[in-house]
């Protein structure tokens, strides 16, 4: 990972807790760990929802990291594909991965190392960008590949994944997919579209996948 690039990420680039993947989560007394965990947000979220016994957090930026460090109970500070996941524990209970995966130059890896750290009924949360947007479909038509510093055509971006692909990454790795679904809102204008084309085509309008997956 070449950390020079995300040198001048725009503030609140490493924060900002997913309450809709911690709000469902059921019970209390969870293990849970995150890989790309930023500054903890999602750690205190979860802590103050009352809902954690253990977290672990994997985070390759030191200064994100050390505002996290309070919230952890085990912390890597460094590449997640250098790392053997065992070293933070076992048998967790749920597994997040926000905007992560497709920063990584082997993210298959990172998942089957993931599913021998999960317990049987393990629930595994991710979301990425979706590159079939219809907006980078228009892109691609005018002859265009721009990236830029955030958002789906992030320059740091070395995966990109559609729907399909991206359940099946995680098929492929020994997990059960239960839901990939559209994270993003739709406009009025995006509603009608959608009511007008083929089901086949509602792909289009999805900026963000959102996953959850449970071990096969």
């Amino acid at each position: 990972m070449n950390q020079s690039l995300y040198a001048h990420k725009r503030e609140g680039y490493f924060t900002g807790e997913r309450r809709d993947f911690i709000d469902p989560l059921p019970g209390a007394g969870l293990r849970i760990l995150e890989i790309g965990c930023g500054d903890g947000a999602n750690a205190a979220y979860a802590r103050k929802s009352g809902k954690v016994a253990f977290y672990a957090g994997v985070e390759p930026f030191e200064d994100a990291a050390r505002v996290a460090e309070p919230h952890m109970d085990a912390l890597h500070i460094g590449d997640v594909e250098k790392l053997d996941l065992t070293t933070l524990g076992r048998d967790f209970d749920v597994v997040i991965m926000s905007e992560v995966l497709e920063h990584l130059v082997d993210p298959w890896a990172v998942l089957r190392g993931v599913r021998q750290v999960v317990t049987p009924d393990a629930t595994i949360l991710a979301s990425s960008p979706c590159v079939c947007h219809y907006s980078t479909v228009l892109m691609l038509l005018r002859g265009r590949w721009d990236l830029t510093d955030s958002g789906r055509m992030d320059r740091t971006h070395l995966r990109w994944f559609t729907p399909t692909s991206y359940a099946r990454m995680f098929e492929d790795c020994g997990f059960r997919v239960e839901s990939v679904e559209r994270m993003n809102g739709l406009t009025r204008k995006h509603r009608l579209a959608m009511r007008v084309l083929p089901e086949r085509y509602h792909h289009l309008f999805t900026g963000q996948i959102r996953l959850r997956a449970r071990p096969a």
